[in-house]
Formats: structure tokens, sequence, C-alpha cells
């Protein structure tokens, strides 16, 4: 599995900006990649706030 292309950082979890962000792995599987990549993204995103206990957004 490869780490994010764009992310430079290869810890799970770090702050750029003043945001809290994370890697994704996905293979390299052509087109499919950047689809694959959102699908990740969103449920690692969802699995965050339930361990959170996150009900809603801080402004």
């Amino acid at each position: 599995m490869l780490q994010s292309a764009l992310s430079k950082n290869k810890s799970d979890f770090y702050e750029y900006n003043c945001a809290t962000c994370f890697n994704v792995d996905v293979p390299n599987m052509g087109a499919a990649k950047a689809i694959l990549y959102d699908v990740r993204a969103f449920k690692k995103s969802l699995n965050i706030i339930e361990q959170n206990n996150i009900s809603e957004l801080r402004g």
C-alpha cells in the first residue's frame, strides 16, 4: 500500500495549517485510485468521529 502521494509527513496524524490531518493508504490501481482514496478517507473520518464521540461542529 502507498502513503498519500501529496503528504510528506508519514505519521498517522499531523498538523497542517492549524488542522489535524491523516494519511490514507490506497493501492496504485489506475483511475479508480482517486475514488478509493475518497471512500477510505470518508470512512476513516467517520471512524474518528465515532471514536471521539463528536456530535457537532466546533467553530
